[in-house]
């Protein structure tokens, strides 16, 4: 099977609320790429902002959470890191909902066959770095404000990290219970708790060491720079899109808080990150695959977008799993 005779099915996303399935031809596979059957692509929290309307360049690939299977290695460059028939996740800027792809190899990590949930490795990288960068000491108090999939992982990575307290916050019940179902000390309904009396109660009014804001929302920012102590850090794990973001700097200069920008651009690092979650996964300290709750295929994406902007009960994380169909 050679790249230039396969034709694959891809979801491009088109405009707000508008996801378009289109056929396109592969190019050759080149020295240093490999050819890969995608098996799952998880849907981001940032892509179902796009989908939403909030970032306005269109039409886009989307799609980067990418797993699936080698098919074919570029002529005269078998021999490597990477053989046909491997398992591996992969770090793409974009275009994983599809069938099939063709990736870097120097982008690849392998990941054994059984792995269920093989994707997940990217996002956990995601907060794998986040935790890393804020870097809490042991015994920590931890506050996350958020209750999605992310906030989720980095929750389990705090509890992985000895903290003494993590506090999370948010604002849908189920959600909540989920949380301290696994693992949080405390929850906190912010439509009628205040999470600063809280954490002033839970801290002996120190406040958090570190708070991570996991929502990508104005009222998550403000609510960071309230219950963390002097000189702790606040981790910008949520992705903001939209309207530019307002925070009192003059109480965040007093405070002295050590800012954590918690999104990274650079390969090392995010392959870095992968290699720790994918070793974290194997090695049994971290089982994701109770968070991945919705599995679709590529052509009921939309659905996909529509359930992870809805949030119905129950609902954590949606994955697209692609089913090959016909080849030219």
């Amino acid at each position: 099977m050679k790249a230039s005779t396969i034709s694959t099915t891809q979801a491009l996303l088109t405009g707000p609320g508008r996801v378009d399935l289109i056929r396109r031809r592969l190019e050759p596979v080149r020295t240093g790429q490999a050819l890969i059957r995608v098996t799952q692509c998880g849907l981001c929290a940032s892509e179902a902002d796009q989908w939403l309307g909030r970032s306005g360049r269109y039409p886009v690939e989307i799609g980067h959470e990418v797993a699936g299977v080698v098919e074919e290695i570029a002529p005269g460059d078998e021999g490597g890191p990477l053989s046909v028939g491997d398992h591996v996740v992969a770090w793409v800027p974009g275009g994983g909902f599809t069938e099939f792809m063709v990736i870097e190899k120097r982008h690849a990590l392998p990941v054994r066959p059984g792995r269920v949930f093989p994707a997940v490795a990217e996002p956990l990288s995601c907060c794998v770095n986040a935790v890393e960068l804020a870097a809490p000491r042991v015994g920590a108090d931890v506050v996350i404000i958020g209750t999605g999939f992310m906030a989720l992982l980095i929750q389990r990575l705090s509890v992985l990290k000895g903290a003494r307290s993590v506090i999370v916050a948010g604002r849908r019940p189920t959600a909540l219970a989920r949380c301290a179902e696994q693992g949080a000390t405390r929850v906190v309904d912010l439509r009628t708790e205040s999470l600063a009396a809280v954490v002033a109660a839970d801290t002996e009014a120190g406040g958090a060491d570190v708070t991570y804001e996991a929502t990508g929302a104005q009222d998550a920012l403000t609510l960071a720079g309230q219950v963390t102590r002097t000189s702790g850090t606040i981790a910008i794990v949520g992705y903001h899109q939209g309207e530019p973001r307002t925070v009192d700097l003059a109480h965040w200069n007093e405070r002295a808080f050590r800012i954590a920008n918690a999104h990274f651009r650079d390969l090392p690092t995010i392959l870095g990150g992968m290699c720790t979650a994918i070793a974290l996964v194997d090695s049994g300290q971290l089982d994701p695959s109770g968070l991945l709750t919705h599995r679709y295929p590529l052509h009921e994406i939309s659905a996909a977008f529509r359930d992870a902007v809805r949030r119905p009960d129950g609902f954590i994380k949606a994955v697209i799993e692609p089913a090959p169909s016909a080849r030219a």
